[in-house]
């Protein structure tokens, strides 16, 4: 899923912008993007499986809280995730997300690289383009 770090946004966080076809694509993509800050996601298994499920009022509070959920998985079950398969619905003007994140425990053998203190609300965005989503996220490191 695309997604790309942005410089000159902060001086002492981290930004990227996420893309997707569909909110699915974009949310996976910004999950990607979050877990690339903190880990070569290539050196993560996929050993432990992780579900989230978050409902918001709006796509970029769905988005928001599915991040720090992220966050807070690494913090209090030391999990980082090498993929996350997301499905996001529109429920009657309510967005419900369901997603199924695969990774394994914090351990010597992966690549670390930044540890997140949170997502913050900088610069966050979300919106609809002509060839479907994008967002953009800065991280408290």
């Amino acid at each position: 899923m695309p997604f790309h770090f942005v410089e000159g946004i902060t001086t002492a966080d981290i930004a990227f912008e996420a893309s997707g076809v569909t909110l699915h694509e974009l949310f996976e993509s910004a999950a990607n993007a979050l877990e690339e800050v903190q880990v070569d996601r290539s050196t993560v298994g996929v050993s432990k499986k992780h579900t989230v499920s978050l409902s918001a009022q709006t796509v970029e509070e769905l988005l928001f809280s599915f991040l720090e959920e992220l966050v807070y998985i690494k913090d209090a079950e030391q999990l980082l995730f090498s993929k996350c398969a997301v499905n996001v619905q529109d429920v009657n003007g309510h967005f419900a997300l369901k997603a199924i994140c695969a990774g394994e425990r914090l351990h010597e053998g992966l690549q670390l690289r930044t540890d997140i203190k949170a997502v913050t609300l900088h610069h966050f965005c979300v919106e609809k383009t002509i060839s479907g989503w994008k967002a953009r996220v800065v991280i408290d490191i």
